[in-house]
């Protein structure tokens, strides 16, 4: 493995996991008011557009990662939508 690829991987690991922590909160405590819809909207646009940029140039580190990030994004989306609320 080419050093480079190693650091993409730690990159992948910790940005696709970034959200997790306030999916994690949003469900312990119930309340996601603080969690912007623009910010949710911006970043699921923008992850969309890097997983089809990842599996259009086969770059599987870029793929996987934001895979793995739409995912936790769709999930904080869930509990925004469940708790969001006023």
């Amino acid at each position: 493995m080419i050093y480079y690829d190693f650091i993409g991987i730690i990159a992948a690991c910790l940005t696709s996991t970034a959200m997790y922590p306030q999916v994690y909160k949003g469900l312990r405590t119930r309340k996601a008011n603080d969690v912007s819809w623009m910010m949710l909207s911006v970043l699921l646009v923008g992850t969309l557009l890097w997983l089809a940029y990842g599996g259009l140039k086969g770059d599987w580190i870029v793929f996987w990662a934001n895979a793995v990030g739409f995912m936790s994004l769709l999930m904080l989306l869930g509990v925004k939508i469940l708790y969001g609320r006023n």
